[in-house]
């Protein structure tokens, strides 16, 4: 369910939704004009005046946006193709791997390690990194039942191709 509500398109029906219910709520209740100044609500950063239920709407939208624009955090997925040569690695080569994700921030140098599930897809090893912030970089770390460790360096994970 969590992935659905990450989408662009359901976040903005949910908006619009939400801002045509409530502008018909205080259309009737209230009357036919709509005003946000800035003076009054420095938090907003905006001011403007409107009428009718339509212009209600409106300022319901943009105020909705706005607000989940600033507070929701912005993130990405990664999704990394491993590919070992001259011999791959495989799901069906006797071996057991365990993966861990390498996370870094440049700009703060804080370093994160989380465990992958291993997945194996077109006959590659497929690492899925969930929550990756735009300025963050990627790296991985491969271990088999015997200990024997491959490292993928980090990498900016919106770059198409990285020899390793």
């Amino acid at each position: 369910m969590q992935s659905y509500l990450n989408h662009p398109v359901v976040r903005y029906l949910i908006i619009s939704l939400t801002s045509i219910v409530a502008s018909v709520i205080f259309f009737r209740l209230g009357g036919s004009l709509a005003e946000i100044s800035k003076a009054d609500d420095p938090v907003v950063g905006i001011s403007f005046r409107a009428g009718g239920a339509l212009a209600g709407c409106l300022i319901f939208f943009l105020l909705s946006y706005r607000f989940i624009d600033k507070t929701v955090a912005k993130s990405s997925r990664a999704k990394v193709y491993i590919r070992k040569r001259p011999k791959n690695f495989s799901d069906n080569d006797g071996n057991t791997y365990t993966c861990i994700g390498l996370i870094f921030n440049p700009e703060t140098n804080e370093q994160r390690r989380i465990v992958l599930p291993t997945l194996w897809e077109a006959g590659f090893l497929t690492l899925n990194f969930l929550d990756i912030k735009p300025d963050e970089w990627i790296g991985v770390e491969i271990k088999n039942q015997t200990n024997q460790t491959w490292l993928v360096h980090y990498f900016d994970p919106k770059t198409n191709t990285r020899e390793v």
